[in-house]
């Protein structure tokens, strides 16, 4: 079976945007893929990444700025996995000129 694994929605640096540049699953499969949601403001609809695999360093490439954030991570079936405990997240604060 397929799996999805998900983050709610979180401001990465709490009242700051932020640019988003790579999730790194901590999973035991390489056939990992990845989209995040993202919006500025609470009262904006998402939006959202299309489908991104992971690279040969073990991360999903992003280059997104926003506040908030939602990661999905997704595994396609027939893949052999049997442990997923999260993700790290790279991302820089981003502040006023």
């Amino acid at each position: 079976m397929a799996c999805e694994l998900g983050t709610g929605e979180t401001e990465i640096f709490p009242q700051r945007r932020s640019l988003l540049t790579h999730v790194r699953p901590i999973i035991d499969t390489t056939s990992a893929t990845g989209s995040i949601s993202f919006r500025n403001r609470v009262s904006d609809t998402a939006s959202a990444t299309g489908q991104t695999s992971m690279h040969s360093t073990g991360t999903i490439p992003f280059h997104r700025s926003a506040r908030y954030f939602k990661i999905n991570l997704q595994v396609p079936a027939s893949t052999t996995w049997s442990d997923a405990q999260g993700l790290d997240v790279e991302a820089i604060r981003e502040g006023y000129r």
